[in-house]
């Protein structure tokens, strides 16, 4: 049954008035990390700086160094999964947001260089990748805070704030600005998964597209490095949960999958549990094996229909795509998606649409692994490998036996899944860096295809929490808060029964099946 509204699917009527929610804040400062080490007025009196604008006014231009140099720390505490091994631990500025605040930014980003505060990568991709800048290592690891009271930086609070999004989500702009964060356990909570952060930078140096950049270095000189590693990450960390206690907010929806971003998203998980609204825990309600569950769109004919999912496969496929400018209208289609549209299945579509239904398909993974490999990974592990294989080149793939054990069960699945994947051929970066190079053989052009399917499963996720299940709710509980989390709604202890019913109506709703919802008490360290 198909259901006009929200009403019609519920049959429950209004009759809660929601409360007067929190005004939009107003800020007097922009917080900014610089090394402990650094006197600044100290550095600037021994290293004068060039003619910059505003020079007249000392506590102006002390502002605008102090931003400038503090956007290093700032970009590397937006990415909850910093990759330093990656990247080296550099920092990409981009210089279009910067000169908005500082029309000098070039000037003292060379002067910086210059005078051993900054080293940087000299690499500027057009279209692809800004100057990386980070510290010298003179200066060391530890970082102090430092407040910044120029109206133009304090401007930047809000950059990453999206007035559009804030027009299209109102009241979940208004309950993102009640959150809280418990900093005085941050540090501790840091220090409990300092092992296991080592341990992820040891494999990631190990992995052959990293290996050549520390092969040279002595055992003192390798325990060096990943010590600095840690401590940038960690520092991340600690700064990106501060942004929580200084109310500089991340909202914004992106234009491409959609998915809404801010602080709680932004933030390491196991950080998450610290958070609360206006003293009150919360706790997230989950789709358990989201991307697996939610792929069986793929394999309905009410979500062709319903989701429209032809005009959604070709607006990120364009190889699918009869000509050019066609938005409807396939160039070609596996032999099963007439069978699917027929209203018919098969016998592995019903296997695989119950294990992952049911959420068994990242253990059903863990078993085929160990099979294979004869070792154990864990669940965490599992479903990364999962999402590896299901959205990396098909050719690339094929030569993974784990992959071709799973398409040999479940082969109508992949011949969709491959179908709609069409035309990515390439990894971003290629296969094989080689030493000095950032891309390495046969890397995808910017105009190249890439993987549709984790972009359509990722945009069907985001309709499916911010356009189904949020709206319910807001309708029908208006005064009970709610936090997207990309496929998970965070909501204050005691109304988690609520959203987890609300989720699965709204699944239902809009998929004609219903995934399995977990409260998560455990992550969110609820006894």
């Amino acid at each position: 049954m198909v259901y006009k509204n929200a009403k019609d699917y519920t049959g429950i009527e209004k009759t809660n008035v929601r409360k007067e929610l929190p005004k939009s804040l107003t800020f007097n400062t922009y917080r900014v990390y610089l090394p402990t080490k650094l006197d600044l007025v100290k550095f600037i009196d021994e290293h004068p700086l060039p003619k910059l604008n505003n020079a007249k006014c000392s506590f102006r231009q002390l502002d605008n160094v102090k931003y400038i140099l503090g956007c290093v720390y700032d970009v590397l505490s937006n990415n909850k999964d910093l990759y330093p091994v990656g990247t080296l631990g550099y920092a990409n500025l981009c210089a279009e947001y910067i000169r908005k605040v500082v029309t000098d930014y070039k000037k003292i980003l060379d002067w910086a260089v210059e005078n051993e505060l900054l080293e940087s990568d000299n690499k500027y991709i057009i279209g692809e990748k800004c100057t990386g800048y980070r510290w010298h290592k003179i200066w060391g690891n530890k970082v102090r805070a430092y407040d910044l009271l120029k109206k133009e930086i304090v401007k930047q609070k809000l950059r990453n704030v999206c007035q559009k999004t804030i027009i299209k989500y109102p009241e979940l702009w208004q309950y993102h600005q009640g959150l809280e964060i418990d900093m005085s356990q941050v540090k501790d909570v840091l220090a409990s998964i300092k092992d296991k952060t080592i341990e992820d930078i040891k494999e990631d140096m190990n992995n052959p597209k990293h290996r050549w950049i520390y092969k040279g270095l002595s055992d003192a000189e390798l325990q060096k490095e990943i010590n600095t590693q840690l401590i940038t990450k960690q520092n991340s960390r600690f700064q990106a949960a501060e942004k929580f206690d200084d109310k500089r907010w991340c909202f914004k929806q992106d234009d491409n999958i959609e998915r809404l971003h801010t602080n709680l998203t932004g933030i390491k998980r196991e950080l998450r549990p610290l958070v609360s609204y206006q003293g009150t825990p919360l706790v997230g309600c989950d789709i358990v094996n989201s991307q697996p569950a939610i792929s069986n769109v793929l394999f309905d004919n009410y979500c062709w229909e319903n989701l429209n999912l032809e005009r959604i496969i070709l607006h990120y496929n364009t190889e699918l795509r009869k000509s050019k400018n066609h938005k409807t209208g396939f160039k070609h289609t596996p032999e099963i998606l007439n069978t699917i549209l027929a209203g018919n299945t098969t016998n592995d579509i019903i296997e695989f649409k119950n294990a992952s239904l049911d959420g068994r398909v990242y253990e059903m993974m863990m078993e085929k692994y160990k099979a294979i490999k004869g070792k154990s990974i864990t669940r965490d592990d599992s479903k990364k490998l999962y999402l590896s294989i299901l959205f990396s080149p098909t050719f690339y793939n094929n030569k993974n036996q784990l992959y071709k054990d799973l398409k040999q069960e479940f082969p109508n699945v992949f011949k969709m899944y491959e179908w709609v994947n069409t035309g990515y051929e390439k990894f971003k970066n290629g296969t094989g860096v080689k030493a000095g190079q950032t891309k390495g053989h046969n890397a995808r052009g910017k105009d190249e295809q890439s993987a549709a399917l984790s972009l359509i499963l990722q945009n069907i996720e985001s309709k499916l929490i911010l356009d189904t299940a949020i709206p319910l709710i807001l309708e029908y509980e208006p005064n009970v808060s709610i936090f997207p989390l990309h496929d998970s709604i965070v909501t204050t202890l005691g109304n988690e029964v609520k959203i987890h019913n609300w989720m699965k109506k709204a699944a239902f709703q809009l998929f004609g099946f219903t995934p399995q919802v977990s409260i998560e008490y455990d992550k969110w360290l609820i006894n």
